[in-house]
């Protein structure tokens, strides 16, 4: 499409349009920064700051006035780098636009985006063309003067034709949009249209005829090879910052043509070659299949090494082995028990084997697990009487487990204490046994519940558990209290010389020393009366001062070397306590003499 205007009178009109502030450019905070608004024209007075220049998902550089703001910042998502490093390789050269400024471009660009996606229907783009051209000339002859009168004739003259945009993108009026837009910059997305996007989604005769989705994937495709066009060595992480809408249309898509149009990752060394990948799949499943091996899914896939997720995530990479699976998939999902359809026992056992044999000349490393998920019928015939298989678990001779269990109970009950409980789970975790065993013996066990039942009895403590369960026995094991107090007391004055360097001793602290359970003293309190008055007679009252001394005093210990700031650095709390309340001994105590004064201390 040829300009309707000269090339110099073009150049005069984006020199009137560009010039004074509104070209000054600057650095705000890492972004480009214009004083005018350039939507509106309009400083912004709100802020009383500068508009920046956002990279915004959707295009490199886009904003707004804070009254624009809503309507152009289409995504949140802000990325503070541009994808293209200089604007020379944003657009190519060209006499009709190579003298506007790139900024304004760029806005061309995501305003051309915006009529495309945020409308209700398709938009036909040759008509957006035809009426900002014919913008441009109404400009440039002074036709009319205000704006809302050559829309007004516009929309007569197009109808549908005319620019719509969403009410529901701003709080503006569709029209209103439009109609902030100096008309200037509509000639010069006139321009940028027809050299960028002239077909980037439709006509309006496709448009009418498409659906939305065609008119969209049509977009999509069109802007990404636009991006590749301008910048042939663009990366995927710089198209999707480009045009992340496309790329994620496309992507989300599933579209076959999404791995033509897009390049592929850097790192060309991490790359699958998915065309060696389908060949090796689908002549180890083919092979497989061949050899007489199950054909469902799973079978296939385990055989093949692959997942399913792997596999439905890229069957577009892999068309051999996807119409392998969808072939040989057609019988059930699981076989069905071959042993059941034969005679005798050697027959199916000969079938059973012959089965295991066409697996391991297909797949000589599978292991027993696989072959059992491959081919459970087989597994099951063979696994009592093949040594290669395992069997899963071995059958108890529970006679011969019966005999050794009892024996070895036998000697653990004679080593206990003639009154101590028995505790049937307690006793076997002790010889190493399972807790539960004897509940999942399930009365397997006859000789070992005698010899616990004996025991019992042996011990006189009545309600001995035998049972299957981990109940507590009914009857309670009288306690001698007066015997546990002795005990009591003779364990706490065995552990007060350990206390002689505490400062403080609490009941807790002294009940610890002594190897007492706080909590068991607690509830037994009222019957050991004489632990309890040695306990409280041995209570220290806490002396703070004392304390600082005490810690001052192995502070400078541990730290014979160091001197008065080092001390301090280490624990200031306790030296600066010390300074502080007691003078004399910490002017006593910290001289360069100090071991001689703890001596004599």
């Amino acid at each position: 499409m040829s300009p309707l205007i000269s090339e110099d009178e073009q150049r005069l009109l984006w020199k009137s349009i560009f010039s004074g502030e509104t070209g000054r450019r600057a650095v705000v905070g890492g972004y480009r920064a214009l004083k005018y608004c350039p939507v509106c024209a309009q400083q912004d007075r709100i802020r009383g700051v500068p508009p920046y220049w956002r990279v915004v998902e959707n295009y490199p550089a886009t904003t707004c006035c804070t009254k624009h703001e809503v309507l152009l910042k289409i995504s949140g998502a802000d990325y503070t780098r541009n994808w293209l490093p200089s604007p020379e390789k944003w657009i190519a050269p060209n006499a009709a636009i190579e003298a506007a400024s790139p900024v304004e471009i760029r806005i061309a660009r995501m305003l051309a985006w915006i009529n495309d996606q945020k409308s209700q229907t398709p938009i036909p783009i040759r008509g957006i063309i035809r009426t900002l051209q014919e913008a441009a000339l109404f400009k440039r002859g002074r036709k009319h003067t205000n704006p809302s009168d050559f829309l007004k004739e516009m929309r007569e003259r197009y109808g549908s034709a005319v620019v719509r945009v969403d009410p529901a993108l701003s709080r503006i009026e569709p029209d209103g949009f439009w109609q902030r837009i100096p008309l200037g910059r509509c000639l010069l997305l006139a321009h940028f249209l027809d050299f960028e996007m002239e077909e980037l989604v439709t006509e309006a005769q496709f448009a009418e005829k498409a659906s939305m989705r065609e008119v969209k994937e049509r977009w999509a495709r069109r802007s990404i090879q636009g991006c590749l066009r301008l910048r042939p060595s663009s990366s995927r992480l710089e198209i999707r910052a480009a045009c992340s809408s496309a790329y994620d249309f496309l992507r989300k898509g599933r579209n076959d043509e999404f791995r033509d149009i897009v390049p592929g990752r850097r790192n060309v060394g991490n790359r699958i070659d998915w065309l060696a990948r389908d060949e090796e799949l689908h002549r180890t499943i083919t092979h497989y299949a061949a050899a007489g091996g199950p054909s469902f899914r799973e079978a296939l896939f385990r055989i093949a090494n692959l997942r399913s997720q792997t596999f439905y995530r890229n069957r577009h990479r892999l068309p051999k082995t996807a119409e392998a699976i969808k072939k040989l998939s057609s019988a059930k999902r699981r076989p069905p028990r071959e042993y059941k359809r034969f005679g005798s026992a050697e027959e199916a056992k000969a079938w059973a084997e012959n089965r295991l044999h066409s697996v391991q000349a297909v797949y000589p490393g599978i292991t027993a697990v696989q072959f059992r998920s491959l081919e459970s019928s087989a597994y099951n015939l063979l696994r009592k009487h093949s040594p290669w298989l395992i069997p899963r678990r071995k059958a108890v001779d529970w006679g011969k487990r019966d005999l050794e269990l009892s024996s070895r109970l036998a000697k653990a009950i004679a080593q206990l204490h003639p009154r101590q409980r028995i505790i049937s789970a307690k006793l076997l975790s002790e010889i190493g046994e399972p807790e539960q065993l004897m509940r999942f013996a399930n009365g397997r066990l006859p000789l070992c519940e005698a010899v616990l039942k004996q025991g019992g009895k042996a011990h006189k403590i009545s309600g001995v558990e035998v049972d299957k369960t981990n109940r507590k026995p009914s009857g309670g094991l009288s306690v001698d209290w007066e015997a546990r107090d002795l005990d009591y007391c003779m364990r706490i004055r065995d552990a007060v010389p350990k206390m002689t360097g505490k400062s403080r001793a609490s009941a807790t602290l002294i009940l610890r020393a002594a190897g007492i359970s706080h909590f068991a003293f607690r509830l037994a309190q009222g019957r050991l009366p004489k632990t309890s008055e040695l306990a409280d007679s041995l209570l220290i009252p806490f002396d703070f001062a004392e304390d600082k001394r005490m810690r001052l005093r192995r502070l400078i210990e541990a730290n014979p070397n160091s001197g008065r700031w080092a001390l301090e650095k280490i624990d200031r709390h306790t030296v600066g306590w010390i300074r502080k309340n007691d003078k004399a001994y910490f002017d006593r105590v910290m001289p360069e003499a100090r071991r001689s004064t703890l001596q004599a201390e």
